[in-house]
């Protein structure tokens, strides 16, 4: 059990990661400062940075303004990111 605990931990901060890339990624594509995000969030830079770096979790509402701001759809920052499979216990638990 704390394998598997472990194993989702470790999932959500590679999806954490993952999402910064993603923001990173776009802000730059488009030429948009750490700053100038930030500002139209209403965060101060550093947090802004520490989404980039993965180190905090994007909230579903500063998500949600991002999508907005880049032009992108909420999609955008999970593509190409690998969906865990759920252990077989749990599908056929599932589908019972």
């Amino acid at each position: 059990m704390r394998t598997q605990a472990k194993s989702e931990t470790n999932r959500a901060a590679d999806l954490d990661r993952h999402i910064g890339r993603k923001l990173r990624c776009r802000r730059r594509l488009l030429k948009l400062s750490v700053d100038e995000v930030a500002l139209k969030l209403g965060l101060p830079p550093h947090q802004l940075v520490e989404f980039e770096d993965g180190a905090t979790r994007v909230r579903a509402k500063y998500l949600a303004r991002l999508t907005q701001l880049l032009g992108v759809p909420v999609s955008y920052f999970f593509e190409s990111f690998e969906s865990p499979q759920p252990p077989m216990g749990r599908v056929n638990s599932a589908i019972n």
